[in-house]
Parts: structure tokens; C-alpha cells; sequence
């Protein structure tokens, strides 16, 4: 049995294509992050940042339990985020119904999904969580909800990423991975 994961905006108007890259900007495509700050902008882009290939919706981290999204400057708790202000909607699809457990998605750089991001702190939150996690490889993932219930052919997860610097440079080193056991 086959299964797809597809990587989509939340509000499901753009597709992130094989090939293509999630870019964490200040106001424009290929805009520094000042240091001890977080993104204003999450295009996707290529492999060097800077082209704008489609524009997903920017959900920047203030503190633990909060955030700005929808370009407002208001910072709001990140329990009133709605599905289609998500940064992402991941699809997993399969050919007939499975259930799933130990739902991860991993920040990493290099090969290994056990490295830690070099040079930046990534945070994340599935819709309905009460507070941001730090990601930071395999030992520190964002925990996403199992399907364990009722199996489903399709099952959707809605997750925000938020990115700072820590070193002053371009970092195109990061990486995401969906893990999920299936049965």
C-alpha cells in the first residue's frame, strides 16, 4: 500500500512541490531576520531563498502561548488560530484506511534527523496545542496528535512554524521530516 504525504499551506491554496523550500524572511523574499527575532514572512522559495514561489500564511512566535498572524501585529493566544492560518496542512494519504501513531514532524540540518538546526531555533505547534515547542532533530520533534480511533484513508494535521537566528549569515541548513507509524 502506497502512502503520499502532501506539504500544503493551510488554507490549502498552495502545494510545497518536491524541490521547492520553506523560507523564513524579515518584510521581503531573501529578507534577514535581525538576530533574537522571528520571521515576518514564510514564502516558498528555492534552494537559495531567493525566489517567491508562493506565500504561506506567517505565523511568528511572540512567547510560549502566543503569537501574530495574518500580518496583525496583535498578539493573540495560539489556541485561537484558525485551520487556514496554519503555516501547514500535511496530508497523509493511503490506498485504504490505516491508523497512526507516534506522529512526528523533525527540524533538522545535515543527513541525520538526530542533528540539531545549526544556527537557529525553530518553534512549532499543531492547531490545538497550548504552547510552542522547540524543535531541535529527533530528540526534540513537534509531537502531533495520533489517529489511533478509527482508521481513515486521508488524515490531515495543521502545524505553525515560527524561525529566529542565532548567527548572523544564511542559513539554508534546516530540514523537515513527517514520521508516522502506520497500522
Amino acid at each position: 500500500m502506497a502512502l503520499i504525504i502532501q506539504w500544503n499551506s493551510g488554507d490549502g491554496l498552495i502545494t510545497c512541490s518536491p524541490g521547492t523550500y520553506i523560507g523564513f524572511f524579515s518584510g521581503s523574499v531573501g529578507g534577514s531576520i535581525p538576530l533574537n527575532n522571528y520571521q515576518d514572512k514564510t514564502i516558498i522559495t528555492n534552494n537559495i531563498g531567493t525566489g517567491n514561489l508562493g506565500i504561506l500564511p506567517n505565523v511568528k512566535y511572540i512567547d510560549n502561548t502566543h503569537a501574530t498572524w495574518n500580518s496583525s501585529p496583535t498578539s493573540k493566544l495560539i489556541t485561537q488560530i484558525p485551520f487556514n492560518k496554519c503555516t501547514l496542512k500535511i496530508s497523509l494519504t493511503s490506498g485504504s484506511a490505516v491508523r497512526l501513531q507516534s506522529v512526528k514532524l523533525i527540524a533538522y540540518s545535515g543527513s541525520s534527523i538526530n542533528n540539531a538546526p545549526d544556527n537557529m531555533n525553530v518553534m512549532g505547534f499543531e492547531k490545538g496545542n497550548t504552547s510552542w515547542t522547540f524543535m531541535s532533530g529527533s530528540a526534540y520533534p513537534l509531537v502531533l496528535t495520533p489517529h489511533v480511533s478509527s482508521g481513515s484513508v486521508v488524515h490531515n494535521y495543521y502545524a505553525c512554524l515560527s524561525a529566529s537566528p542565532t548567527k548572523i549569515g544564511v542559513n539554508s541548513t534546516v530540514s523537515l521530516a513527517f514520521y508516522a507509524e502506520w497500522f
